[in-house]
C-alpha cells in the first residue's frame, strides 16, 4: 500500500505478465489508470486530493481478483484429489 500510487509505478510489472500472466496483476495494471482522476480537480482548483473511491477500486480489484483466483485454484485441487 502506498499513499500515492502513480500509474507508472506499475509499469515494471507489465513485461513480466507476458511470461506469467496472473489475472490479479493484469486487472490491477488496467484499473491503475484511474489514478489520473486526481488531475481533474487539480486542473480546476489546484488542489491535489486523491479520491477514496479510486483507491478503493484500484486495490479492491487487486484483492477481489486475488481471492477469486485463490478460491478457483483450491476448488481445482479438490476436484483433482
Amino acid at each position: 500500500m502506498t499513499p500515492t500510487l502513480h500509474p507508472w509505478y506499475v509499469l515494471w510489472l507489465i513485461p513480466f505478465l507476458v511470461f506469467d500472466p496472473q489475472p490479479e496483476w493484469i486487472g490491477f495494471s488496467l484499473v491503475v489508470v484511474l489514478a489520473y482522476e486526481v488531475l481533474i480537480d487539480y486542473r480546476l482548483s489546484g488542489v491535489w486530493a486523491e479520491s477514496f473511491w479510486v483507491i478503493g477500486v484500484e486495490f479492491g480489484v487487486l484483492l477481489m481478483t486475488a481471492l477469486v483466483v485463490n478460491l478457483h485454484q483450491k476448488t481445482q485441487k479438490r476436484r483433482m484429489s
